[in-house]
């Protein structure tokens, strides 16, 4: 099954599973903040989610990208994620 032929917006299962997809396939090319995706798919499970679409049925392309951050002995990392359509989907 190739990317974009799941019913994502047929309302049929409203798992968040389904939602985050949903909300990925409306921003495709964008990176977004794993803290605004934890918003869509939960708080506690977002990065399963965004691993269960990468396999079947949905077979998703999502890349990650880890920006670190340093403000005097502070540091942290953000996590960013992006949808990439693929040949079939544009």
């Amino acid at each position: 099954m190739t990317q974009g032929t799941l019913p994502l917006t047929a309302g049929r299962d409203k798992s968040l599973v389904y939602r985050v997809a949903a909300y990925l396939h409306e921003r495709p090319n964008q990176w977004i903040d794993g803290r605004t995706i934890g918003t869509v798919a939960g708080s506690y499970g977002w990065r399963t989610r965004l691993s269960d679409l990468r396999r079947a049925p949905f077979n998703m392309t999502i890349e990650n990208r880890q920006i670190r951050f340093k403000s005097g002995a502070d540091k942290w990392t953000v996590s960013e994620y992006r949808y990439v359509p693929d040949a079939l989907d544009r």
